[in-house]
């Protein structure tokens, strides 16, 4: 039997989602909003049930640590979508390697809370009676450790048939991320057992974790149609409604994404799911549960006319998350900017890329330095006559130097200007 002789690769550039370049743009704005939304949304839901002695409940513990997985695993993909949007769409094997294993923990655990989120509704409306003894601090735990132990288990299986995997060259990923079957289409060695794998370890879960739910359902539908009030019934049908949108919106993309074998999988079918999935759910779940769950509003009407100091952590809490958020993207940026120079051979070529760069930074330190004094520290620490002095600063002095700073150290915008003066002279 020959042996082939294939280049084996360190590292994989992912195609993205599309190669139109007019749609770079438009989209970095798009899943920057989403992906700042989806942390500002689920921080403040996890603060929120935290700080709210009512929402010290099994459903809400269940809810907070749903909020913690989905800022989990929409990190793994957002900021690395937006660095392929930006054209810096090379990622390492290890890094291909790591993306997929903390994909496959998250997205597994987000199922298994879904399913013990809807156990925790049939004892609550189906035998209320006996639900604090149910549903006790030591079964919750259980139920939590047991959806993280699913997670571990089924990524482990599926990033160990991975790593036995060769990859060859070409090395391009037609995905923005490193998604079991995009990797597998560029394996050079058999990949039959990990397609069995996958159909599998996904079809088991995933069946499971929904006939859990659904029989769990049956039975709230079936006690709830017993109920005679029809205020009662629709009051325990409303404690529902926002776990089943949850539900709807979580197995509907991901049964569409992994539950076909690979010889039927449609990679364009797959981005759109993957997105859906992977950054709008995440960002939906905390607007469902607040926008369709009355206890959760009525625990932010109390914190509106509470102690202002739970306002000011909340406050503290989601300007650090904007903030961070785009300086991280600001940082990452740079770093791969200066990877870039620094393979420049020329001086002057490395000094040309460093002074393009050169007036946007110091807007950057001086616009984020103005903010991050201003707002990342809760109110009690402020003083009047020093806010004044800075919101004058980043209102009126800011804008005024902006231009200033483009002026006067950008070399094209001043040898504009020459030309529009010579212009001026010229035609007079």
């Amino acid at each position: 039997m020959a042996v082939k002789n294939y280049t084996m690769v360190s590292e994989f550039i992912l195609l993205g989602l599309t190669d139109h370049l007019d749609l770079q743009v438009p989209l970095f704005v798009l899943f920057l909003v989403i992906y700042v939304l989806t942390l500002a949304g689920n921080m403040g839901m996890i603060v929120l049930i935290r700080i709210s002695p009512q929402l010290h409940t099994p459903m809400y513990f269940f809810l907070s640590n749903l909020s913690l997985v989905d800022i989990c695993y929409s990190s793994i993909f957002a900021p690395r979508l937006l660095m392929n949007l930006a054209q810096f769409k090379t990622i390492s094997y290890a890094g291909c390697i790591t993306q997929h294993c903390f994909f496959v923990v998250f997205v597994t655990t987000e199922g298994f809370l879904l399913a013990a989120m809807a156990y925790d509704r049939y004892v609550a409306i189906c035998s209320p009676l006996l639900y604090t003894a149910v549903m006790t601090k030591r079964v919750c735990i259980y139920l939590l450790g047991g959806s993280y132990l699913g997670g571990l288990l089924n990524s482990f299986t599926h990033t160990s048939g991975l790593l036995i995997l060769s990859f060859c060259v070409p090395n391009t990923v037609n995905h923005f991320f490193c998604d079991t079957p995009a990797m597998l289409q560029v394996a050079c060695s058999d990949v039959h057992i990990n397609e069995l794998l996958l159909v599998i370890f996904s079809g088991v879960i995933a069946l499971s974790t929904l006939l859990i739910i659904i029989i769990s359902y049956l039975c709230i539908l079936t006690t709830v149609l017993k109920i005679h009030s029809a205020e009662s019934r629709y009051k325990a049908f409303s404690t529902c409604a926002s776990h089943l949108t949850a539900v709807t919106l979580f197995y509907g993309p991901v049964s569409l994404s992994h539950l076909q074998p690979g010889s039927m999988y449609s990679q364009e079918q797959e981005k759109i799911s993957a997105v859906f999935y992977t950054l709008v759910v995440p960002m939906l779940n905390p607007l469902v549960y607040s926008l369709r769950n009355k206890e959760v509003k009525d625990a932010l009407k109390r914190l509106s006319c509470s102690d202002i100091h739970n306002t000011d952590i909340v406050h503290f809490i989601l300007s650090s998350i904007v903030v961070m958020s785009t300086i991280i993207i600001v940082i990452v940026s740079y770093v791969y900017i200066l990877t870039t120079i620094l393979k420049i051979r020329s001086a002057e070529g490395r000094r040309k890329a460093f002074s393009t760069c050169g007036s946007h930074l110091v807007a950057v330190t001086i616009f984020y330095g103005t903010l991050i004094f201003m707002y990342l520290r809760p109110t009690s620490g402020y003083t009047t006559d020093q806010d004044k002095v800075i919101s004058v600063f980043y209102t009126l002095v800011i804008p005024m130097l902006n231009p200033l700073i483009y002026s006067l150290r950008n070399k094209e915008v001043k040898e504009a200007l020459k030309r529009l003066v010579n212009r001026k002279i010229f035609s007079q």
